[in-house]
């Protein structure tokens, strides 16, 4: 796989008015493509006003529940992106989606076959689109002063502590992170938000990531910068049984993933994923 076919594309300046935030022209979304978008709620606060105007009665009930200003803030700015990414993918009004939620809570539009995930961590979201198989995204920051100690034992198999340990202990937070992320992104294309316990699961470490991204502080293309040998394919996507899991450095102190169904073309999946930054 070419790692250069995954591309990091800026779109264009930001119009403040009319929420225009979004590229032009928008890209089309293939049969066989992945999209993957990330937010940066900071920048988009100043949006937060008219991104609200885009949220069903529901939604915005839930947005008032929250105690904290922050988490408001990021829950609304979130939904009201996705809500514009939907529209301009389905060509329909933002306003008009009637999501339904399964058990765990995981959202879904009924009227269409467009598949979509969401996560958002500290001042960042990641959301996903395709056409052809569900699908889980996480982002987590990583808190340069986040004691992983205290949840290695919740998060982590005892075969993954125990490779965990053997790593210098500047990749262990990176690791951690990476194998949460993983983990949680599987769940949420279950769509079985936590009735999964993390420690249950095993997905492993790609080493050679962690280690490429503690050796380059600072750098935001650490994956297109990776070489395209088949020892990278396979440390950068793994099976799980029916799903495929792909890791994200793009900005600068998060861990993300992408986890999708194994039912297309997968390496096709990857070599098309689209990533972008809003704004």
């Amino acid at each position: 796989m070419d790692w250069n076919c995954i591309t990091w594309q800026i779109p264009m300046p930001l119009v403040k008015a009319e929420l225009e935030i979004l590229p032009t022209p928008f890209p089309s979304l293939g049969d066989s493509e992945t999209h993957v978008w990330f937010l940066d709620l900071i920048e988009l606060q100043q949006q937060a006003s008219e991104l609200s105007a885009l949220l069903s009665p529901d939604e915005q009930e839930r947005a008032a529940q929250f105690k904290f200003d922050r988490d408001r803030l990021e829950y609304t700015i979130t939904r009201g992106v996705l809500r514009l990414l939907l529209g301009a993918y389905l060509q329909s009004e933002p306003q008009a989606f009637q999501f339904t939620y399964n058990l765990w809570g995981k959202p879904s539009l009924s009227t269409t076959c467009l598949h979509f995930n969401v996560a958002h961590s500290h001042n960042f979201s990641m959301l996903a689109f395709n056409l052809t198989c569900s699908l889980g995204v996480d982002i987590e920051w990583i808190h340069p002063n986040f004691s992983i100690q205290n949840l290695t034992q919740l998060v982590l198999t005892d075969t993954e502590i125990q490779v965990m340990s053997g790593l210098p202990s500047s990749y262990q937070p990176l690791a951690f992170f990476q194998a949460w992320t993983r983990k949680e992104a599987y769940i949420k294309a279950l769509g079985r938000g936590l009735s999964i316990q993390l420690n249950t699961l095993e997905v492993g470490f790609d080493l050679k990531a962690v280690t490429l991204v503690t050796g380059l502080v600072g750098e935001r293309h650490l994956l297109s910068k990776r070489s395209s040998t088949q020892d990278d394919q396979t440390q950068t996507s793994l099976s799980l049984k029916d799903w495929q899991l792909m890791d994200f450095w793009q900005i600068e102190g998060y861990a993300a993933c992408l986890c999708v169904g194994n039912s297309s073309n997968f390496e096709r999946v990857l070599s098309t994923c689209r990533i972008r930054l809003i704004p």
